[in-house]
């Protein structure tokens, strides 16, 4: 009787497996599974959005590890290249090392390779 009543009730949703009420099914839909564009072109369901904005979008913000300078993640690629053939000197050995290669040469000189550069 229970389960007669449940189907008669409820819907699976096909995109996620939940199981809503039918008369929800609709706005459950929109609410999770409307595809929306995102500023990179991409169309990306409501629910993935954050994730997509966070992860994966070419339009997210992206910090240098070298620099700190935020960028787009498009672009991020041409930065570090860039960014990551300047050179620092090292504060032990006043070595000058590339930005790209400060973590091993840290190793090696045996320093915190957390160094500002």
């Amino acid at each position: 009787m229970h389960e007669n009543t449940c189907r008669r009730r409820n819907a699976l949703c096909e995109k996620c497996g939940k199981v809503v009420e039918k008369t929800q099914l609709e706005a459950h839909m929109n609410q999770f599974h409307q595809k929306l564009r995102c500023e990179c072109g991409e169309e990306v369901e409501v629910g993935d959005m954050e994730d997509h904005k966070k992860e994966i979008c070419i339009q997210r913000k992206v910090k240098c590890p070298y620099c700190n300078l935020v960028t787009k993640a498009i672009n991020v690629g041409e930065h570090l290249n860039l960014c990551g053939n300047k050179s620092s000197i090292c504060d032990k050995c006043h070595k000058s090392v590339l930005r790209k290669d400060f973590d091993k040469h840290a190793e090696r000189c045996g320093i915190s390779a957390a160094k500002e550069q």
